[in-house]
């Protein structure tokens, strides 16, 4: 089985917001349903079951210009792996703190004013 991940989703498109990832990043969700499906259910042995069981796209390496639509080219390259998530993955807690920001420091007890309701 394959699995395509870019921020969580199977996407066709070279961008995504404001950022570019450049024409490798491209991906059509349906050839690659079709195959899964072509071969899981019809039988045709067209390859996919020997392909890496995950494939992910890493973003970065672009050079940070601005593409003529406006974007930040981020650029980005397709990686194949053997599994998800990945064994050599180290898994980090972070928390919300109440001035907004994110961080690996555990703080024992916040509040937070949503509106004109404080949470503790």
């Amino acid at each position: 089985m394959e699995m395509d991940i870019r921020d969580g989703e199977i996407s066709p498109t070279e961008w995504a917001g404001e950022v570019e990832f450049g024409p490798s990043a491209s991906v059509d969700p349906d050839q690659l349903t079709s195959r899964w499906f072509d071969h899981w259910l019809k039988g045709v042995d067209n390859g996919i079951d020997r392909e890496a069981p995950v494939h992910i796209f890493i973003m970065g390496g672009g050079d940070g210009h601005k593409t003529g639509d406006g974007r930040l080219f981020a650029g980005g390259c397709w990686r194949d792996e053997p599994e998800w998530p990945l064994k050599r993955a180290t898994q980090t807690s972070y928390y919300l703190h109440s001035n907004g920001v994110l961080s690996t420091r555990f703080v024992e007890k916040m509040s937070i004013c949503i509106g004109s309701m404080t949470v503790v």
